[in-house]
């Protein structure tokens, strides 16, 4: 069996990004949603994506911090 599933990082972090600054315009909770029963591969390192836009401000302004060891596919929990 061959699996060549493909996804855009880029996209994904566009699209992330455009759900989040919907969520906030209209005043409702983001929330994301994954089936952990068939991804356990892939499901960290989108929610890694995740983290890494919803807290893109945080992230740049302490880029040289983070850089010792905070892994986001863990979501926030290496964050604070």
């Amino acid at each position: 069996m061959v699996d060549a599933t493909f996804m855009s990082a880029t996209a994904l972090d566009m699209f992330l990004y455009q759900q989040i600054q919907d969520a906030k315009k209209q005043g409702v909770l983001f929330s994301l949603h994954l089936k952990a029963t068939m991804m356990k591969v892939s499901d960290p390192v989108i929610f890694g994506h995740c983290v890494k836009v919803f807290y893109a401000t945080v992230l740049e302004k302490h880029v040289e911090t983070l850089h010792l060891g905070v892994n986001l596919n863990n979501g926030s929990e290496t964050l604070f």
